[in-house]
């Protein structure tokens, strides 16, 4: 099993770039994964949105590829406790399934088509968090699964 990071738009904050940069390789370090990006493909005007969109829903699925469960944020999603989303992560571990797959949005959040076809919408909070704040959520919450897991003393 592989973990993929699946994110649109690169993170430009040098502050949340470090410390996505952290907790990837803590992750990394426990399980194979793979972070990348692709293209936010920023338009000033509003009525280019749904063309740019499409444009990212593309390169989501180029992306994705084959034999992936989909994991989107979405703020609508399912809401875990830490432990819950560890008892899950250890079940797709165990499963027979290629790649887990986490998708992040950019600032027009996760293209429609993705959503619908996510095996499972995660809500990391019910409060709206900017994504690069969210893609540090994420990865610290998977890492913190891990720990879990293996019964480090991360978690407290």
């Amino acid at each position: 099993m592989q973990l993929n990071f699946l994110w649109i738009g690169a993170t430009k904050d040098p502050r949340f770039s470090e410390l996505e940069r952290r907790y990837f390789e803590r992750i990394r370090r426990m399980i194979p994964s793979h972070l990348s990006a692709v293209p936010e493909l920023k338009k000033s005007d509003p009525r280019a949105h749904a063309a740019q969109l499409r444009r990212e829903e593309a390169a989501l699925r180029r992306s994705i590829g084959d034999g992936s469960y989909l994991i989107s944020l979405d703020e609508r999603g399912r809401e875990m406790k830490s432990t819950e989303f560890s008892s899950f992560l250890g079940d797709m571990l165990s499963r027979p399934v290629d790649r887990l797959t986490f998708v992040a949005g950019g600032f027009l959040s996760i293209p429609e088509g993705i959503l619908e076809e996510s095996d499972l919408k995660l809500a990391l909070s019910r409060l709206t968090l900017p994504h690069e704040l969210a893609r540090i959520v994420l990865l610290e919450q998977v890492y913190r699964a891990l720990t879990i897991l293996k019964g480090m003393s991360y978690h407290k």
